[in-house]
């Protein structure tokens, strides 16, 4: 008997390994992002409102984004970056690179170097 999910020509075919994998690095890349952004609104004593605001967009996308919910586009994230004062690079790859001694002053991420 022939399994009808991988079975082909019925409107279905499974991911690919590297779509599987893909998916599972948006995944990851999106819950770091939600957690740095919400870590970060709270330790400025923002509300989701008043992040909202600063950065001018809907209440609902703070929520959304914060719950991994959504993906950023180039302008949320710039948005997001200067209401949060933060590097944009760091929402992008949801990590706080500043915490992390990271140099986003020239055009690639290079670690600072020692004093």
């Amino acid at each position: 008997m022939n399994d009808p999910i991988t079975e082909r020509g019925n409107g279905y075919e499974a991911p690919t390994p590297r779509e599987m994998a893909d998916a599972a690095v948006t995944s990851l890349f999106r819950t770091r992002r939600a957690r740095l952004v919400a870590e970060r609104r709270k330790a400025l004593g923002l509300s989701q409102g008043q992040l909202a605001r600063a950065a001018d967009i809907d209440q609902s996308a703070v929520s959304s984004i914060e719950r991994g919910r959504i993906e950023l586009t180039t302008r949320t994230a710039a948005r997001l970056a200067d209401a949060l004062d933060m590097p944009v690079e760091s929402l992008l790859v949801g990590v706080d690179l500043v915490k992390a001694g990271l140099d986003f002053e020239v055009a690639r991420a290079v670690p600072k170097a020692a004093s």
